[in-house]
């Protein structure tokens, strides 16, 4: 029986990527599932309380359900929140991977120092990644402040609809399609920068 030996940083590079897609696809599904159990209950106690009047019945229960409204503020705050667990998930594996290699904290310089050429695939995810998806962080880090904004970068984003509205002044997650597209290409350029390093998973015994 062979038994699998991650390398323990191309383990850590996968572990996180997983974590961070499964957080993104479950909270959803938690927050719908919330608030379709808990309208039930609203309808229930609208009806307790309503001694049959449907009038008032219909106004208990809408003013309960005004608690929802807030969701869509929560959804975008959690969107923003693990987007920037993402960018931090792929910088910080970046900085381990500069550490190991002794270069400076670029992919670009740990490429050039081991002699490493990524696939095309890979060096147009490093591009977007750098660029435009490194201009949402920055102004979700810094949108409250006055900072810069590179508007044109975020129109670019917000024209693609996958799940981001940019109106010339708010920055809005609509869903995850962006932020999955984005973490799925950090995981591809570091899984690959991981494999050209060598650190691949060792099979023992047969």
């Amino acid at each position: 029986m062979a038994i699998a030996l991650r390398h323990p940083i191309t383990a850590r590079v996968d572990d996180r990527a997983s974590f961070l897609r499964s957080l993104l696809e479950e909270y959803p599904r938690f927050l719908n599932e919330w608030e379709n159990s808990t309208e039930e209950e609203f309808a229930q106690t609208a009806k307790d309380n309503a001694d049959g009047d449907k009038e008032i019945e219909h106004t208990i229960y809408s003013s309960l359900c005004s608690a929802f409204n807030d969701n869509a503020y929560r959804m975008n705050m959690f969107y923003q929140s693990v987007f920037l667990m993402c960018f931090s998930y792929y910088e910080s594996c970046v900085a381990q991977l500069s550490k190991n290699t002794k270069t400076k904290e670029a992919i670009q310089a740990i490429c050039k120092s081991k002699n490493i050429s990524l696939s095309e695939e890979s060096l147009n995810a490093i591009d977007y990644l750098q660029n435009d998806i490194n201009d949402l962080r920055n102004n979700i880090c810094h949108n409250n402040f006055g900072t810069y904004r590179k508007t044109n970068s975020l129109k670019r984003l917000s024209e693609l609809n996958i799940g981001f509205d940019y109106d010339d002044n708010t920055l809005i997650f609509t869903d995850s399609k962006l932020i999955i597209d984005a973490l799925d290409k950090m995981h591809m350029v570091l899984h690959e920068l991981c494999e050209k390093l060598g650190y691949k998973t060792k099979f023992i015994g047969k």
